[in-house]
């Protein structure tokens, strides 16, 4: 085995601490675990997310991760933990973090197999297009929502796992202007 690609997590936003910490985390131990012992590996590629930020605001680079004041849910915080557990194997075995934001539908034709999440909201507001007004969800005049269309994420990714450069860093897949 070459290659390794870590993508399992439950990153429902309601998930219960201790069932994050299971699967995001304890998950995360045992894969890398594993991946120690993979004596031809030539990449470690650990999907994070691009909210390891929690609250944190302004930029968030690629080179640091730093712990945030406080996490909007439990999801954030056992992927951040996870992520500093990828980040101490860099040591040890060629990695790549993946930091993508929302994934979305294929950028040409918006097929997408999930209707959870944000999803659902883009579905239901999608639905009430017909309307002659937009009704609002937000006081805010402005919301920013980083959506990431799939086929960027699986071209991006493919790209960096054998692009030998990417190993040892990690990589925002993120819209520079959501």
């Amino acid at each position: 085995m070459t290659h390794v690609f870590h993508l399992a997590a439950i990153y429902y936003l309601g998930v219960p601490e201790k069932i994050a910490q299971l699967v995001n985390v304890v998950g995360t131990e045992r894969v890398n675990e594993w991946v120690k012992g993979l004596t031809k590996l030539k990449r470690y590629t650990y999907f994070s997310t691009a909210y390891v930020a929690g609250n944190r605001e302004g930029f968030l680079y690629e080179h640091e991760l730093v712990f945030p004041k406080s996490f909007k849910n439990h999801y954030e915080r056992t992927k951040f933990d996870a992520e500093l557990l990828v980040e101490e194997l860099k040591k040890e075995v060629p990695i790549t973090i993946i930091r993508p934001g929302i994934v979305k539908g294929h950028s040409q034709t918006g097929q997408t197999i999930k209707f959870d999440g944000p999803y659902f909201i883009l579905n239901f507001l999608n639905r009430l297009s017909f309307l002659p007004l937009f009704p609002y969800i937000t006081s805010e005049k402005e919301t920013v929502v980083n959506l990431v269309p799939i086929d960027y994420i699986i071209q991006a990714t493919a790209y960096l796992a054998l692009y030998k450069e990417s190993a040892g860093k990690t990589y925002h897949l993120t819209d520079p202007n959501p």
